[in-house]
């Protein structure tokens, strides 16, 4: 290819990381009953959002994770497992790395916190730069 025939081609928009969205899974998992809060995330501390691994935005990976998180009753995660994969076992190990480290409201049964787990799928979706 000529240069000049280099210069007349269009740009491509780089692609970069547009978002990692929440999804609304949301259950009681291993706790039920008429008398059960189920747990879910602390709203009053800031959990960071799994950073999008910059070598799977390059590579224009993205997908979506669920996982399933096992809540102790002092609200933090005793476990994140995944449930179903985002086909890049690097987008799962960022999600389930960010989400150890979260903070939870525990499950609360008849007023009393109890050990739980609850479904949460994440997005990593790729965008054109703006």
């Amino acid at each position: 290819v000529k240069p000049a025939e280099e210069a007349a081609k269009p740009a491509q928009p780089e692609a970069q990381p547009e978002a990692i969205r929440l999804g609304d899974l949301a259950g009681t998992g291993l706790v039920s009953g008429p008398h059960v809060i189920p747990a879910g995330p602390d709203s009053s501390v800031h959990n960071d959002p799994p950073a999008y691994p910059a070598e799977a935005a390059r590579l224009g990976q993205q997908g979506t994770v669920v996982l399933d998180i096992q809540v102790a009753p002092d609200g933090s995660a005793a476990a994140v497992d995944i449930v179903s994969s985002s086909g890049h076992a690097v987008l799962d190990d960022a999600a389930r790395a960010a989400l150890a480290r979260w903070h939870f409201h525990p499950a609360i049964r008849d007023g009393v916190p109890v050990a739980s787990s609850f479904p949460m799928q994440l997005r990593f979706v790729i965008g054109p730069r703006k």
